[in-house]
């Protein structure tokens, strides 16, 4: 494997994190204007991008070993800065570029995906207070919440024991 096929892969990383930060903006829109429908479609494009990330980031293990084999670094844990550590010149100032835009992007990804689980969260203690709410409306009920016959205010008259 060559330094040039592994940069070739990062750079379709690096437009699958586009993608995927497009996706997240995508969903914020759909949550705050309650486009559900939208928001289904958005939910179905992010998770096809996510697949191909992940398989994208197996592909990347794969390559970087094989480059970092071909350096002369062993070992397991190889990371891409131990790679352009040994790389000079164009090579390594095109990596460098790669990793600085995938870690911006995924910095993104990461701050987008925050919004919109603080944005549903608000939406789900709307709901609960809702519900809450309602649900005082509708008074106690016969049965308690262990199944037990709960007190029944009788207001009139008794009736007598012969009637």
């Amino acid at each position: 494997m060559t330094v040039r096929e592994l940069t070739d892969h990062l750079r379709r990383e690096v437009t699958l994190y586009k993608e995927l930060n497009e996706a997240l903006r995508a969903e914020t829109r759909n949550l705050m204007e309650r486009d559900y429908k939208g928001l289904f479609d958005t939910v179905s494009r992010k998770e096809s991008v996510l697949l191909r990330l992940s398989e994208a980031a197996s592909a990347r293990g794969r390559l970087l070993a094989a480059v970092a084999r071909s350096l002369g670094l062993e070992g397991d844990g190889v990371k891409l800065s131990d790679v352009i550590g040994r790389l000079d010149g164009a090579e390594r100032t095109e990596l460098e570029g790669l990793q600085s835009s995938l870690l911006a992007l995924t910095a993104g990804a990461a701050e987008i995906n925050e919004v919109n689980k603080l944005t549903v969260k608000g939406c789900l203690e709307n709901v609960n207070k809702t519900l809450q709410l309602l649900g005082g409306l509708a008074g106690p009920g016969t049965y308690g919440r262990t199944g037990a016959v709960g007190e029944i205010a009788v207001k009139g008259t008794r009736l007598s024991e012969g009637a």
